[in-house]
């Protein structure tokens, strides 16, 4: 706990640390006024025990009881806001310094870490920094000089109730260790959850942004240069339904509505009967206000895809692009996927990224990319009639489908 605490003071600017020390120094004062209020009840208990309790006495515990919370109240105030405001700064700082260093990295280091990562330290980590893990540090702080102080005065008290109360303070710190090392296996699980929900959230921006900064050429939509329209008017047209789908921990119903927030009940049914989700939905403890977990835990691959497709369907978006919504799914649920999407598809352009042949073989236009580049272009008659990586895939793919396991 100790290196902890230094670990925490080291991050701070010069400015802050000397913020954070003066609230350590009025902890102090905090934990003094906190164990006058023993001296209230020694007082009182005094007068109970030698029969004497007057009017003065009475008066005098109250006084001091009345000081200590008054005393606690003020001094607490103070170093509230001298650790928000050394946590906010000094966090605030960091950022800026890590910008800075950024600058003068080489590309290599971004090939090699995600922006994902880089992205969640700087935003993730130094929230709770700036927030948390300053009043994580402080109440700490607060928490061992308040109870040395009080410990001193149970002593000089009692010192048979000191040593009850040392018992106790002893069974807290083991305990607190045991609780500190379980903690040290799930942090690393959180940063990497949380990594991961901004390195997909990134992907998805950065795909749409990547459609305005084309390096050559024009990509229209609606007749209109894609650079004409505003980000926001670009994603009204556009709705996604990815490999890997993240639900939220919340009812399926709002899950449904991510699409379209101000959806009415009748619409968020519609919607999941078209995406063939609204007849699991119906089994389900709660029905469509089933509170599902994190990520959609509680729910199969193919049944968190129909809900994606459901939201899709919800935002009635005219362009689809489908990145390898089958690629995971269960032959149990491969139909029912199936059916959602010719619904969702109807009417739609389709952008389908996909590695299975039955998915783009009746598309319109397939493009082959390899190492990035467009190898070629056409549809799947065309491209089985040119030699090339879509004819090689193709035997491939009919090669592997004859193996037969020997006997």
């Amino acid at each position: 706990m100790i290196s902890t605490l230094r670990k925490f003071f080291d991050f701070c600017n010069e400015e802050d640390r000397k913020k954070l020390y003066l609230a350590i120094v009025l902890s102090v004062v905090k934990a003094v006024f906190a164990a006058l209020r023993i001296s209230a009840i020694a007082v009182f208990a005094q007068g109970v025990i030698e029969d004497d309790m007057t009017n003065s006495r009475i008066l005098l515990s109250l006084g001091i009881m009345l000081i200590s919370v008054i005393g606690q109240i003020v001094i607490g105030l103070k170093i509230t806001m001298l650790q928000t405001e050394a946590g906010y700064h000094s966090c605030a700082h960091k950022r800026i310094e890590i910008a800075e260093h950024l600058r003068y990295l080489p590309m290599g280091f971004f090939n090699h870490n995600s922006l994902g990562s880089i992205t969640n330290v700087t935003t993730n980590v130094m929230e709770s920094l700036s927030d948390i893990a300053t009043r994580i540090i402080m109440v700490v702080s607060q928490g061992i000089l308040t109870t040395t102080v009080i410990a001193v005065f149970v002593f000089a008290f009692d010192w048979r109730i000191g040593l009850i109360l040392l018992a106790g303070i002893v069974i807290f710190v083991l305990w607190n260790t045991f609780m500190q090392k379980s903690t040290k296996t799930v942090a690393p699980m959180k940063h990497a959850a949380d990594e991961a929900i901004v390195t997909a959230v990134i992907e998805y921006v950065q795909g749409i942004a990547e459609v305005k900064n084309v390096d050559e050429g024009v990509v229209k939509l609606g007749g209109r240069n894609v650079k004409d329209y505003s980000f926001d008017s670009l994603m009204k047209n556009f709705s996604f339904v990815f490999q890997r789908v993240y639900l939220f921990e919340d009812t399926i119903a709002n899950n449904i509505r991510f699409g379209k927030p101000d959806a009415s009940m009748d619409e968020v049914i519609a919607a999941a009967k078209k995406a063939r989700c609204d007849d699991f939905i119906r089994t389900l403890p709660d029905g469509y206000d089933t509170v599902i977990g994190e990520g959609g835990a509680s729910l199969s691959g193919g049944e968190k895809q129909r809900i994606s497709i459901a939201r899709a369907i919800l935002k009635d978006s005219p362009i689809i692009i489908l990145d390898e919504a089958t690629a995971n799914v269960d032959p149990e649920n491969e139909a029912e996927l199936t059916s959602a999407i010719e619904e969702l598809t109807k009417e739609k352009t389709i952008i389908m990224i996909a590695h299975r042949l039955k998915t783009v073989r009746h598309a319109d236009q397939i493009f082959v990319i390899d190492e990035g580049r467009i190898a070629q272009h056409g549809t799947h008659d065309e491209l089985v009639k040119e030699e090339g990586i879509y004819k090689q895939f193709i035997l491939d793919r009919q090669e592997a489908a004859s193996w037969k396991i020997a006997e």
